[in-house]
């Protein structure tokens, strides 16, 4: 009888009787590693702030030097124009005036160069208006429209640099066919 295989009815007993396993390790492992986390994170802190040189100094300061107008320029007149801008789905009339500051000791070349090339100017000038998008047109500093008319307008003064700022002290939008 050794032999004989146990029945189901024993081995149901046998499961029964047998305690379960105690399941308290799983709550300590994860404090464990938990504390283990908040151990490692303070060291890391801790040494960037010995290790660390501080915050580093700001290049903004140059920059808004460079922005602010030479007390050795002068203002040229570059053109009036009004020109046409369909670009909302209705025509707009735009009026537009362009100043640009110069050096004061190349003022009479730029302003030779601006008077011998007025149509050129003035096309180039007409078309950047009629290509803008109204975004462009409405941006508070105009900023794209005076980078583009600075390129186009070191392109006909061929040599950028002469430009020191373009200035657009009138940008009148004139709404038509009401």
């Amino acid at each position: 009888m050794a032999d004989q295989k146990p029945r189901a009815d024993e081995k149901k007993d046998a499961a029964e009787s047998a305690p379960a396993p105690a399941k308290t390790g799983g709550r300590k492992i994860m404090l464990i590693i938990g504390g283990i986390m908040l151990l490692e994170g303070a060291g890391i802190f801790g040494a960037m702030k010995l290790v660390g040189a501080g915050p580093g100094s700001s290049h903004a300061d140059e920059l808004t030097l460079a922005t602010q107008p030479s007390k050795r320029s002068i203002e040229i007149e570059v053109v009036r124009v009004r020109t046409p801008n369909d670009k909302e789905g209705k025509l707009i009339l735009w009026s537009l005036e362009v100043v640009i500051r110069v050096p004061a000791d190349q003022q009479q070349s730029v302003a030779d160069m601006i008077k011998a090339n007025s149509g050129t100017i003035k096309d180039r000038i007409a078309r950047l208006i009629r290509a803008a998008s109204p975004e462009h047109l409405r941006e508070p500093g105009l900023e794209t429209l005076r980078r583009q008319m600075r390129f186009e307008l070191g392109r006909v003064l061929e040599d950028e640099s002469k430009i020191l700022e373009v200035l657009i002290p009138d940008c009148t939008p004139y709404p038509t066919g009401f």
